[in-house]
């Protein structure tokens, strides 16, 4: 992921967050480690800046792609992490805790 967006975070400007994130539209990152669609993080940098209603909207697009993902990739934790992280940012504490492999209280 773009650098100029981690520092962004790290200095609390989501703004400027997502502004760095623009170029990765529609893009994903995928390391060995985790898998992401650049609207997830977009999304967790709208609900770090208060905007519900920006942050709402990116989580329902990341959730919409990471459905199709799992979908596709059933065995793919990194994938089912990322659509827990989807579900949770959306208030769908049970869903998460689903695709995370824990029980909700």
């Amino acid at each position: 992921m773009e650098p100029r967006f981690v520092q962004a975070l790290y200095e609390r400007r989501f703004d400027r967050a997502v502004q760095a994130a623009a170029p990765w539209a529609g893009r994903w990152m995928r390391t060995w480690v985790l898998v992401r669609p650049a609207i997830l993080l977009e999304a967790q940098a709208w609900q770090l800046a208060s905007d519900r209603r920006r942050a709402t909207a990116a989580f329902d697009s990341a959730r919409k792609l990471l459905e199709a993902e799992v979908h596709a990739t059933p065995d793919d934790g990194r994938l089912r992490s990322a659509l827990g992280i989807a579900y949770a940012g959306l208030g769908r504490k049970d869903d998460a805790a689903a695709r995370l492999g824990v029980r909700s209280s």
